[in-house]
């Protein structure tokens, strides 16, 4: 996704283009000229800060979010769970899910139970604190998407009324109520710095909310099922879509971020597209597109095609990729594409015997969450009103393949446990994925070569 600068197009390349359609780009014939930036802007390193996130709404397939939000944030953030569910139906449903919520590397998780449409039960919330909102759509009212956009639309409008009062009582212990109105009229087109993104369902919901800026200011909307198709579209066109949608999801690759345009450029600067990606460029970052600052409805511009007009950058905000392996090991490289490629056939097989296998060689004190859960609790239902119950989880935080792995890498001294059982159906899988993993060892020493 984002290759070295001194990389060399080979023959056999293929290349990753942003545009709405495949014929809606066309290559340039003449080469590109980039005048150079003759004025310099010190850009500091992103600042990795502790998170404190609030979330509304109980998904059918939170314990995913759960675990890749572990992923994403710094060790110290804090979670925030408020829904209608009780204590136990939410133990029985991650116990379900295979998730163990105490074994989370990152992140702390607080419980609140309570409809997040009434106020009185997000009254009690640290809302001035948060650092971010994520509105979910509850599974309880998925069958009724109308009612439970209007669910989520109440969640949203509450929690912006209950931090505005919140923050105007602040400014009033030291302004006085004069100079705090002021001050909302001068602000009241600033953007909220607690950022929120709302599910919503219906696409007769999204039209309202563009058609409304009231509320479209007071979040970002995304319509999941839209999303979803939109995915299932590229891929069915283009497999390769789906490799290059991993990385870009992926917390320990490249990922999309959104920056303010004062980190790389100065408010007196005039820069060209070009330009500024250059300067980017010295950072290990990529450009590839701008949204305004201010006016939410106006379209985020990705690509844009005149890149070489000069213009000024201190109403927009910088959509860049970032992150992945700046040094290129080739050894980190191989270890992730070959457990990506167990991992895949754990989950396609669902070899259980081959997960016994792996568990025993890991010590008869290592189990997955689901283990530890089914100990610490009688078995009983989830207790849950659900057309699909969970589907069964082969890994919690990190992937059970990449634990054992690194398990019986690290087990050489200990050679005399040796009482593991490989039947012949093990074994033959394991033929199957040592015939993969060396085609890809092979694959990628003719491209590094």
């Amino acid at each position: 996704i984002k290759p070295a600068m001194d990389y060399k197009i080979a023959e056999g390349d293929e290349i990753i283009v942003l545009a709405e359609d495949n014929d809606t780009y066309k290559a340039e014939t003449d080469p590109v000229l980039v005048p150079p930036v003759t004025t310099t802007h010190p850009i500091l390193p992103l600042e990795k800060v502790q998170e404190k996130v609030l979330v509304c709404g109980w998904r059918r397939d939170i314990q995913d979010m759960l675990v890749l939000l572990d992923n994403f944030v710094e060790r110290g953030s804090q979670v925030h769970l408020v829904n209608e569910l009780t204590m136990d139906e939410r133990d029985n449903f991650l116990a379900a899910s295979g998730v163990d919520m105490d074994a989370m590397e990152n992140c702390t998780f607080e419980h609140h139970v309570g409809n997040t449409s009434v106020r009185r039960y997000l009254e009690p919330l640290p809302l001035e604190s948060y650092t971010s909102i994520m509105v979910l759509c509850d599974f309880q009212r998925e069958l009724d998407i109308l009612n439970s956009d209007s669910h989520s639309l109440a969640t949203v409008l509450l929690v912006r009324n209950l931090q505005k009062q919140r923050r105007d009582r602040l400014r009033e212990s030291y302004f006085g109520p004069h100079v705090c109105e002021a001050i909302s009229r001068w602000t009241r087109h600033a953007t909220n710095k607690c950022p929120c993104i709302t599910e919503i369902l219906d696409p007769r919901t999204q039209k309202t909310v563009v058609a409304n800026s009231t509320i479209s200011n007071h979040s970002d909307f995304v319509m999941s099922n839209e999303l979803i198709s939109c995915m299932l579209a590229m891929i069915s066109e283009s497999r390769e879509v789906k490799e290059i949608l991993q990385q870009l999801l992926s917390p320990h690759s490249n990922t999309f971020t959104v920056q303010p345009s004062a980190r790389y450029v100065g408010p007196h600067e005039v820069l060209s597209y070009m330009q500024l990606a250059s300067r980017l460029v010295g950072v290990d970052e990529l450009l590839v597109g701008y949204i305004s600052k201010h006016n939410k409805t106006e379209a985020a511009v990705l690509n844009p095609k005149n890149k070489s007009a000069p213009k000024r950058w201190t109403h927009y905000d910088l959509i860049i990729i970032t992150g992945g392996s700046t040094t290129h090991d080739k050894l980190t490289d191989v270890k992730r594409a070959v457990v990506g490629t167990i991992e895949d056939a754990l989950r396609k097989t669902k070899a259980k015997p081959m997960l016994a296998a792996l568990r025993k060689h890991g010590g008869p004190d290592d189990h997955t969450a689901a283990d530890h859960a089914a100990k610490k609790r009688p078995s009983k239902g989830v207790g849950l009103v659900a057309t699909q119950p969970p589907e069964t989880r082969a890994m919690t935080r990190r992937s059970l393949t990449n634990r054992r792995l690194s398990k019986m890498a690290g087990s050489g001294s200990r050679g005399e446990n040796r009482d593991i059982q490989i039947t012949a159906d093990v074994r033959r899988k394991l033929g199957l994925l040592n015939d993969e993993v060396q085609a890809l060892l092979e694959q990628y020493d003719v491209r590094s070569g």
